[in-house]
């Protein structure tokens, strides 16, 4: 039965084309272009990579139609015709392991900046995007003849290149300008392919297209016998929130829109977005909702799903838990990467067939239970090594575990229970409670020892913006705190709290969130222009509306000089106005932390062959520390 899931890993046909199951690797841009913006060797292992964990149909997106839709470096132009040899050697790779391959043929129109192409935007009028607040051309006739030839000479590129299909992007045009692309696609594709398009169900804007237009839309496209099949999205840069939603977000939020045009359009229909559980998307195609089953986060934390479903081992899957690591590096330019996958990016050199044995196999000690440590011995345990893990507190997971206490970040749960579930079936030896030191029992033991030790939170109260003042009057008062221990203890912790925030991340607000569920009143008080400056910009709007509801105030602009008995004070950043929040009960920081490294000082002074991972070298994020311990196991 396919592991339980009859319909996920059900062919289907669509135009002559018969996909071998319902699992789509979904289109995006993994940023993984050569510098000459042609396909690479390492965008080629990326693909292979999810073809060989058993998907049906892998979707190579974001191929640019024309120049001034190159948006940015690692990002391929379609019409050029360079493009061929690297698109035959993406199509041999993904049909090498029996799946299909279609090319998202695409132009983002006002929703990208003229930055790196130097021309002006397309857009069927002169409205900016809320994202990139840059006033785009309004297309005349010979911007619309470009266009359209550009989308034909892509396709002849696709199918000079071998992909099986060619699929449309959305143009953010009316229907007149999408129906001469489908044409101009056919032409430039022939009739014995397939051609899909990606539409919104919802743009969930004001004045944007609604269900029922996307419904409309939709029944026209399919009368035209054009197109082959929809893939239903959502949302704009307006409802950004939604376009990618975050772990704080309802799971699969497109299905009643892609149930509602597959209603309307009578064609075969995908929908994407959240749906990271083989029996959420069994549950979606048995009830009808949908035909296919669009994936890229799912698959890009865990390039076997497909193949683990199919075998009925779900319970090892790597689920994504909706971090959105992916989407904010590859939104600044970088390559893409995943929170606790840290082979996504790096197939080539960390993927399929690179994992080699240890010879000889070794005693691997690894000291610390977070997230560095967990893949450490992980990976060591894969690798044929005899691996104890040795953590300090009861449980498992380290900063993670503090992390996922808001109820908004629950989910990140999930990588703790991951790496539980994979160290029990490698054998790993788990010892909780446990503290090490570099003369114990455990070292000798050991033939390497991996110092996964994690950093220590500041309770100085020092700041980078006040470099001259090495600890802030006031913090040795009992009523001070440190962001961990509000969250691990949080019985110490007053009904009035200020949070000095000194780090602008999502700790923080989270941090906020958790004390105002349980009753306290909060307030953010930090030196930046806005609290939370460094969340990824698709989770920041929902991050701030929950702290709204919950009545945190947040004072800007703010830097503490003193810590009272029962008050904050100090001055503006730019007028130097003083203030003061009060009354207060407890006063928390959160200003950084430093490195646990003493364990790894005193192992390499005795010769013992150590290796550091995570935040004991510095204190970074999880998907940092993830590739640290990975990192180092492949070298014991």
């Amino acid at each position: 039965m396919a592991g339980g899931f009859p319909r996920l890993f059900e062919p289907i046909a669509i135009a002559g084309h018969t996909i071998p199951n319902r699992i789509v690797f979904a289109p995006h841009s993994p940023k993984l272009a050569g510098a000459d913006d042609l396909p690479s060797e390492a965008e080629v292992a990326y693909f292979a990579e999810r073809a060989a964990g058993g998907v049906g149909l892998l979707v190579v997106g974001t191929q640019m139609l024309t120049p001034n839709a190159v948006f940015d470096d690692h990002v391929t132009l379609a019409s050029d015709p360079r493009v061929v040899p690297g698109y035959s050697a993406l199509t041999e790779a993904i049909h090498a392991y029996g799946a299909k391959a279609l090319v998202q043929l695409s132009h983002l129109g006002r929703q990208m900046r003229s930055l790196h192409a130097l021309e002006p935007l397309w857009a069927p009028s002169a409205l900016p995007c809320p994202l990139a607040r840059e006033t785009p051309k309004a297309m005349d006739d010979d911007d619309v003849a470009a266009l359209l030839a550009a989308v034909a000479q892509s396709a002849r590129h696709a199918r000079e290149g071998g992909f099986t299909d060619c699929y449309g992007g959305s143009l953010e045009n009316r229907a007149r300008i999408v129906v001469e692309a489908l044409r101009a696609v056919r032409a430039g594709l022939g009739p014995d392919r397939i051609v899909g398009l990606r539409l919104n169900g919802d743009d969930f804007t004001p004045g944007g297209l609604t269900a029922a237009d996307a419904c409309a839309v939709a029944q026209h496209l399919a009368a035209t016998g054009l197109v082959d099949y929809f893939h239903v999205s959502g949302a704009t840069y307006n409802a950004r929130p939604v376009m990618v939603a975050d772990m704080s977000q309802p799971l699969a939020p497109f299905v009643p829109l892609a149930a509602a045009v597959r209603r309307a359009a009578g064609l075969p229909v995908m929908v994407v977005n959240r749906i990271p559980d083989p029996a959420l998307a069994e549950q979606i195609l048995s009830e009808g909702h949908a035909d296919l089953i669009a994936l890229a986060r799912p698959l890009i934390a865990d390039p076997q799903w497909a193949n683990k479903a199919r075998r009925g081992q779900v319970e090892r899957i790597r689920y994504c838990v909706g971090a959105n690591v992916c989407h904010a590096r590859v939104n600044i330019g970088v390559r893409i990467a995943c929170i606790y996958n840290p082979e996504a990016g790096n197939e080539l050199a960390w993927g399929l067939g690179t994992l080699g044995r240890a010879q000889p196999p070794k005693r691997v000690l690894v000291v610390g239970g977070g997230p560095a440590g967990l893949e450490a011995a992980r990976v060591a345990a894969l690798r044929g090594h005899e691996v104890r893990l040795c953590e300090r507190a009861e449980d498992l997971g380290g900063q993670v575990g503090l992390a996922a206490k808001p109820a908004s970040r629950a989910e990140l749960g999930q990588i703790v229970r991951y790496f539980r579930q994979e160290l029990q079936r490698l054998g790993v030896a788990v010892h909780l409670g446990c503290a090490v030191a570099a003369d114990a029992e455990p070292v000798a033991w050991a033939d390497a020892v991996v110092v996964a030790t994690g950093a220590r939170p500041l309770r100085s109260g020092y700041t980078p913006a006040r470099p001259d003042v090495l600890a802030l009057p006031g913090v040795e008062q009992p009523h001070v705190v440190t962001l961990w221990d509000a969250l691990a203890q949080p019985e110490r912790v007053g009904r009035r709290v200020a949070i000095v925030d000194d780090q602008g991340d999502v700790q923080v607000t989270g941090a906020a969130e958790y004390l105002a569920d349980r009753g306290c009143e909060v307030a953010i008080v930090t030196r930046f222009t806005h609290v939370g400056n460094t969340i990824y910009p698709g989770s920041y709007g929902p991050e701030r509306r929950r702290l709204a509801e919950r009545g945190v105030r947040c004072h800007v602009d703010s830097l503490v000089s003193a810590v009272e008995p029962a008050a904050l004070v100090g001055h503006d950043v730019y007028s130097e106005r003083p203030w003061r929040v009060e009354p207060l009960d407890t006063v928390v920081l959160a200003m950084g932390c430093a490195p646990e490294d003493g364990l790894y000082a005193a192992l390499r002074a005795r010769g013992k062959p150590a290796y550091a991972a995570g935040d004991c070298v510095a204190p970074r994020g999880i998907t940092e520390a993830v590739y640290e311990g990975h990192k180092v196991a492949r070298l014991l």
